[in-house]
């Protein structure tokens, strides 16, 4: 059994390419608003954004899998 010291996570991105039929994802989400957050917080989620690639943690969608209609929640655990 595998452990967590050998185990790679896909980002939200690989897993939808390696699912999604090509071409047929489209993303449901848009930009989050930017409330006024605490120092540690806003300092936090800047660190998350930078180190993932990505302003959420949660990505949703709607796409095709063998050309059968999906919709898709795809975490992105590199936010977390």
């Amino acid at each position: 059994m595998p452990t967590t010291e050998n185990v790679r996570h896909l980002s939200a991105a690989e897993l939808l390419g390696a699912v999604v039929d090509e071409g047929s994802f489209v993303s449901w989400d848009t930009p989050p608003e930017q409330p006024v957050l605490s120092g540690d917080y806003a300092r936090d989620l800047a660190k998350a954004r930078d180190r993932s690639g990505a302003d959420e943690s949660v990505i949703t969608g709607a796409g095709l899998i063998r050309g059968r209609r999906v919709a898709l929640i795809v975490s992105e655990f590199s936010f977390l």
